[in-house]
């Protein structure tokens, strides 16, 4: 089920099947609102600024590596309210000189939000993030980060 949420500064597309996450898109037009399926009701409810447990949403990361998949579980780690560097992510996952290579899985996210790579940064800086650093600025903010 495709659904679409509304925030002040992004659309995001949901898609979940089966219970389970498949994707989070950020789009420019993501077109009217509709029915909500089960998991982008929890994430409508954590971007109002409840606080959502979405580390037991089932996520598919099917077709990633090990290395990828170890990044991602470090990334949902990071409780709301807190961020991690790069360095710090590689560091937990036992490659501690993997920085670079742990922001390209991360660019790679498809689940984000549920996923958190928002709280994720540079050692020097907000570092990236796909949906533009107004969007990582708004999801850190709701959990009471500032950048």
């Amino acid at each position: 089920m495709k659904s679409v949420l509304q925030t002040p500064v992004a659309s995001i597309e949901v898609l979940e099947e089966a219970g389970r996450l498949e994707s989070v898109r950020f789009v420019e037009n993501g077109g009217p609102t509709g029915p909500k399926g089960p998991v982008a009701g929890l994430i409508q409810e954590y971007l109002e600024g409840r606080h959502i447990d979405l580390t037991r949403v089932p996520v598919n990361l099917d077709g990633f590596t090990d290395f990828e998949r170890q990044v991602l579980e470090a990334t949902r780690a990071i409780p709301p309210g807190e961020t991690r560097t790069y360095g710090e992510i590689a560091a937990a996952i036992g490659n501690p000189h993997a920085a670079r290579a742990v922001g390209n899985a991360l660019n790679a996210n498809p689940v984000s939000i549920v996923v958190p790579c928002h709280r994720v940064v540079a050692a020097h800086g907000p570092g990236g993030f796909g949906a533009g650093l107004p969007v990582k600025g708004y999801l850190l903010g709701l959990e009471g980060v500032l950048l």
